[in-house]
């Protein structure tokens, strides 16, 4: 099966920056519901009641938002 990864190279930026981003990945197929945005419940016979995934809010996809803070490494 073929899945949608996103490779972010992390370097560090100009010394006067702190913050970067967010940076937005988008269009992601929900894992949940498996793109579909939802499921569909069989309440009675031939009844069917659909239920919007909570993950992907029924839009099938997702995103993510990544921010990068910098600070000194005390720990090394």
């Amino acid at each position: 099966m073929s899945k949608q990864k996103a490779i972010i190279e992390i370097e560090p930026p100009d010394p006067f920056v702190r913050t970067e981003g967010p940076m937005m990945f988008r269009n992601f197929l929900c894992p949940h519901c498996h793109g579909r945005g939802g499921f569909t419940e069989e309440t009675g016979r031939d009844e069917y009641r659909t239920k919007t995934c909570i993950h992907c809010d029924g839009t099938g996809l997702l995103k993510a938002r990544i921010a990068v803070s910098w600070e000194p490494d005390y720990d090394s």
